[in-house]
């Protein structure tokens, strides 16, 4: 930090709070009246980078064939959450925090998968586990 500012090297390394997270497309472009998403929902454009990763694109496949769902992605011993996703598990879970970084972002270990599942099917939302 310098003077308050941060430098673009450091940026990564912050946790934002809720609403300060880019979520890289805004949310007029995700969808249309009807829920359908957008030509502009690509991984591309979710995750501003000219070459998403594997688990972007499929990340993106995803949520497209399942919109009103919580994606959670394995990732080794962990699974991640993205996007607006994100927001719904850090704001029902209050064990899950917002990992390091601009974008909208969490996970937790494959350990506590069973509990948060149960715990956000309670609460009504339906999860895709993949």
């Amino acid at each position: 930090m310098t003077n308050g500012t941060q430098t673009q090297s450091n940026a990564h390394r912050t946790r934002y709070p809720r609403g300060e997270h880019r979520h890289d497309i805004e949310p007029e472009k995700c969808s249309d009246v009807n829920g359908q998403f957008s030509d502009e929902f690509t991984a591309e454009n979710v995750f501003q980078r000219s070459n998403p990763i594997p688990l972007q694109l499929q990340w993106v496949e995803a949520k497209r064939e399942h919109p009103t769902s919580l994606i959670f992605m394995k990732v080794h011993r962990f699974y991640e959450v993205f996007h607006k996703d994100a927001d719904v598990v850090v704001e029902e879970l209050s064990n899950c925090i917002y990992m390091f970084g601009r974008t909208a972002h969490t996970g937790f270990p494959e350990s506590c998968l069973e509990r948060f599942t149960d715990e956000l099917s309670e609460k009504g939302y339906d999860i895709i586990v993949i």
